[in-house]
């Protein structure tokens, strides 16, 4: 697969936006952390579309999927795991067996309650876990349906709000759907589609602001 070479102000950008993200999780004034929030994520899967190339061979595919599970599945669950003995330890915390795997498989940012059932937060490792998915869905996609990916981007942005705002899917699939617009975004400016990508980034501006 074919490697790019490291473009500094997106290398800077990712920097200032994770910055941002440990900010936004200090304790500062709501107005700052509602600025922070209201922005920073998309900001981030919009530039991880303009920095990655699709796949191009079913064998690429794969490829991705193993590479992205090192580099993004196994930090996000280690750390998971790390937080969660040291919480133990000091008693911060005390799940059961089934909280403890439901937290791995749902691997929210938050507690998600089912039926009274509390799922525990995975934590900011959630973030890791999303664009995992979001990646490798958008990738297996755009294999097969290279042409419709506009449409696409945009049904699955829809279908994942939709979802959302009724319930949480594993491994954050309803969030990564919801990216799919800015990811999209992302890849049509990396080609150099600056034109006509703009009604769409538009549009993923407009649904932006409620994320």
């Amino acid at each position: 697969m074919e490697q790019k070479k490291r473009i500094l102000w997106i290398d800077f950008t990712k920097a200032v936006v994770m910055l941002l993200v440990i900010v936004g999780h200090s304790s500062i004034p709501a107005i700052f952390r509602g600025a922070i929030f209201s922005f920073h994520m998309p900001l981030f899967f919009l530039l991880s579309g303009y920095t990655t190339k699709c796949s191009e061979t079913r064998q690429q595919i794969f490829l991705r999927i193993k590479k992205t599970a090192k580099g993004l599945l196994i930090p996000a669950f280690l750390l998971w795991a790390i937080r969660l003995i040291i919480y133990l330890i000091i008693g911060r915390v005390n799940y059961s067996l089934p909280q403890v795997f439901l937290s791995a498989v749902w691997a929210g940012g938050e507690e998600y309650t089912i039926a009274g059932f509390t799922i525990p937060a995975i934590g900011m490792t959630w973030f890791l876990v999303t664009l995992f998915i979001l990646r490798n869905t958008y990738d297996f996609l755009h294999f097969y349906f290279n042409y419709y990916m506009t449409l696409i981007s945009v049904c699955a942005t829809i279908l994942g709000i939709t979802v959302g705002l009724w319930f949480q899917l594993p491994l954050n699939f309803d969030l990564a759907l919801f990216s799919f617009a800015f990811y999209h975004c992302g890849q049509l400016l990396s080609r150099n589609a600056v034109r006509a990508s703009v009604p769409k980034f538009a549009a993923s501006t407009i649904l932006w602001g409620g994320y």
